[in-house]
């Protein structure tokens, strides 16, 4: 792996935590009366994106903000 291979890696590392942290923090900024709506609690969901890193981000962001965002209207 040359240079631009290294440079590669680091900017997905980048993108992967940047991902991780923009995650948690939405998901710690959403009020505990949505979580309580779609039958969640916040820190179980903050917790898990924690320990499962852009995967659990991931999966925050397709899956459970929709769904807070609907009942905050």
């Amino acid at each position: 792996m040359g240079a631009e291979g290294g440079l590669l890696v680091l900017l997905l590392l980048v993108f992967l935590i940047g991902l991780s942290l923009w995650g948690v923090v939405d998901a710690a900024l959403q009020p505990d009366r949505a979580y309580a709506e779609i039958g969640l609690r916040k820190g179980l969901v903050t917790g898990l994106m924690i320990l499962t890193c852009a995967v659990g981000a991931a999966g925050y962001f397709l899956v459970l903000r929709p769904r807070l965002k609907r009942v905050q209207r």
